[in-house]
């Protein structure tokens, strides 16, 4: 019979971590929440367990996934990933987004029940990370990845109106322990993203997050930070974006699918202010609309998803290692040479199209680089 325990009842949840621990080693298999469903997992290291899994997997037409602990183990099991992946992985996880790719990339690094290797063989390699803590408590002990199958939600519905113990009424003999939680917070389920050997990514199931959303998480991001984020820093991230765009003859508009974001902050900036009238007038002449922005500080959140900081001074480049030291290897000086861009604020049109010329000569550098490193 199968066995229940009730996760959403209060009291010291790493006895129900524990019980989960326990029965992944077994032959039967274990029922898991996750944030968009429910699923079935064994460990893959467990050849009985997995040899269950891959036929009811095939039985329900669903795939299987390797759950990992952090976007950087799917580097262990791959011999190339590509970056607008990895990104996707550090930005989403955990969370309901699947990473899928094809079959001809060859497995690494850790080994796997021999029943497992063989099946993936010929289908794609899928890795999640899913955010419910049962699953963050269990990655914090497994040395190995359990791999799971994500269920169909009862009657062709969704997971938003039944719990875990609907598992146990359709699968029950193939489960030795379900997990339950109760409803689910996602019940339209995980986002897949395929990437292919070449060409272009697509979203191979639909779920939580949109295809626009998915090109959000994965762009590479360039942020260009002053003080107050109304002068210099929107300046530049106008004339970078515009500049990108000529180069990959594109609009503006289709940048983020094409893989990029551009944006600016400030170290002591007060949100929501406009950048300044003189900022708007100089690039206005060059064709860029910025009456649109909105003047933000830089945030942990904003250094930890940005994938080059780029900043007018020295103390603006001080004042973000000093208080993000751990991102310091993605912050540099905007001038390569080394020197200053001058903050034109309160100085008449001259000053302001000095300035937009000193930043539009250091772009060029960065420009290259950023459209060399993908």
């Amino acid at each position: 019979m199968t066995r229940v325990i009730d996760y959403s009842a209060p009291g010291d949840h790493r006895t129900v971590v524990q019980a989960a621990l326990d029965a992944i080693r077994e032959p039967l298999l274990v029922g898991l929440p996750s944030e968009s469903g429910y699923l079935l997992a064994t460990s893959s290291v467990n050849a009985e367990g997995v040899s269950r899994l891959i036929h009811l997997a095939q039985s329900v037409k669903r795939p299987l996934s390797l759950c990992l602990a952090e976007a950087g183990q799917i580097e262990d099991y791959l011999d190339r990933v590509p970056p607008q992946a990895m990104r996707l992985a550090q930005r989403s996880w955990p969370g309901p987004v699947i990473l899928e790719f094809e079959s001809t990339s060859q497995w690494v690094g850790p080994p796997l029940a021999a029943p497992l290797t063989e099946f993936l063989k010929n289908q794609p390699r899928r890795f999640a990370s899913f955010g419910h803590p049962i699953h963050i408590g269990l990655s914090r002990i497994l040395r190995e990845p359990l791999v799971a199958v994500e269920m169909p939600a009862p009657s062709g519905g969704t997971w938003a109106a039944a719990d875990g113990l609907e598992l146990a009424q359709k699968w029950g003999e193939w489960i030795g322990l379900i997990v339950n939680a109760g409803f689910v917070s996602c019940p339209q389920g995980a986002t897949a993203v395929h990437f292919p050997a070449s060409g272009e990514w697509s979203i191979s199931q639909p779920g939580v997050y949109s295809e626009t959303q998915i090109a959000q998480l994965m762009a590479k991001l360039v942020v260009f930070v002053c003080t107050g984020n109304t002068c210099r820093s929107p300046m530049a991230e106008g004339l970078f974006r515009s500049l990108l765009c000529q180069r990959l003859e594109c609009e503006g508009e289709d940048l983020i699918r094409r893989g990029y974001m551009v944006s600016s902050a400030g170290v002591a900036a007060f949100p929501g202010a406009p950048a300044s009238p003189e900022t708007l007038d100089i690039l206005r002449e060059e064709g860029i609309d910025l009456t649109d922005h909105t003047s933000q500080p830089v945030t942990e959140q904003l250094v930890a998803w940005a994938d080059m900081i780029l900043a007018m001074t020295s103390r603006h480049h001080s004042a973000v290692t000093g208080a993000f030291p751990q991102s310091a290897s993605k912050v540099e000086k905007i001038c390569v040479d080394g020197y200053d861009i001058p903050d034109p604020i309160g100085r008449d049109y001259s000053v302001y199209a000095e300035c937009r010329d000193q930043i539009r000569q250091c772009l060029e550098h960065w420009l290259n680089r950023v459209l060399s490193e993908d």
